[in-house]
């Protein structure tokens, strides 16, 4: 990664978490283009419609939209 990318990412990375301290890491008070609001069975990417999968990496489980985080 170019250290235009990292800042990117850390700046990315402050928001959500500013965001969540503001919505006291409640999933229904976050914006509704977050993912957190659409995690599940069955439920669709807010930002582009396709389906979201649950991915579980050494027994922790996580939801990804694999068009939109691949």
């Amino acid at each position: 990664m170019t250290a235009q990318d990292l800042r990117k990412v850390s700046d990315a990375i402050q928001k959500v978490l500013r965001t969540a301290v503001r919505a006291k890491a409640d999933p229904e008070a976050f914006p509704k283009d977050f993912l957190i609001r659409n995690r599940g069975k069955n439920r669709n990417c807010p930002r582009c419609g396709g389906r979201i999968e649950k991915v579980t990496v050494s027994g922790r489980s996580g939801y990804a939209c694999p068009d939109c985080q691949a």
